[in-house]
């Protein structure tokens, strides 16, 4: 089932929504942000240190809400510096 038409079947049934499934949160975060009844997204939060570096920009919390990245595609790249860094040798 799309995340179109699954919104607009909550929607008809006045029923809140999450998105969990996504292994990118900033995919997660544009998904959720596109739906009229998207209630929460669950996430993990401080898993590992460097989390924050990852993302540029990082995400950003405020008063329990995360913000929806307004720039071109997901709003974020992945620096490829810190994965490096953080990756197990082959």
């Amino acid at each position: 089932m799309t995340l179109r038409r699954r919104d607009l079947l909550a929607s008809a049934a006045s029923a809140l929504i999450t998105s969990i499934l996504l292994p990118l949160r900033a995919a997660s975060v544009h998904a959720c942000a596109g739906m009229r009844n998207a209630s929460y997204l669950e996430l993990q939060y401080g898993e590992v240190g460097w989390r924050s570096d990852v993302l540029i920009p990082s995400e950003r919390f405020l008063k329990g809400t995360i913000e929806v990245p307004d720039r071109p595609g997901f709003g974020v790249v992945l620096s490829e510096d810190v994965i490096r860094a953080q990756s197990l040798p082959l």
